[in-house]
């Protein structure tokens, strides 16, 4: 069970969102955003890499390739 009330697409269609009110405003969000979006990209590519190294390293060990 849940405490939280139903959140139907109605609701959503009546709450307001704020919108910046300067061009100058929205670019610095927009800058905002592709700076975090940038670094989630480098984030999850330095991940794949790590879990390709560690299944290398593991493949290794598992078949007595690398002694521990």
């Amino acid at each position: 069970l849940t405490s939280q009330p139903a959140f139907g697409i109605q609701r959503i269609r009546a709450m307001l969102a704020p919108l910046p009110s300067t061009i100058e405003e929205r670019n610095r969000i927009i800058t905002f955003l592709n700076a975090h979006d940038t670094r989630i990209h480098t984030e999850e590519s330095q991940l794949s890499k790590l879990k390709e190294l560690k299944k290398g390293l593991m493949h290794d060990l598992l078949t007595g390739r690398v002694r521990v």
